[in-house]
């Protein structure tokens, strides 16, 4: 229950922290997504490796599927 509590509140600090950036600093956003447009969400690397990465993903949303299931 703790984790959970944890995850909240970084998501929240990096979620406030985006958003100061955003209202004072807008460049550092634009570098941000230019950043992840370039490497993380190249289509010729997705094309590429769309299978492992969906295999990955599949795989992590089942993992969290019975993690929170079994807490029922």
């Amino acid at each position: 229950m703790e984790m959970i509590i944890l995850i909240k509140i970084g998501f929240g600090l990096i979620l406030f922290f985006l958003g100061m950036a955003l209202v004072f600093k807008p460049i550092i956003i634009k570098r941000i997504l230019r950043l992840l447009k370039e490497t993380i969400l190249n289509e010729s690397f997705l094309l590429i490796e769309r299978r492992k990465l969906g295999l990955l993903l599949v795989l992590v949303g089942l993992l969290l599927f019975y993690m929170g299931m079994s807490r029922l």
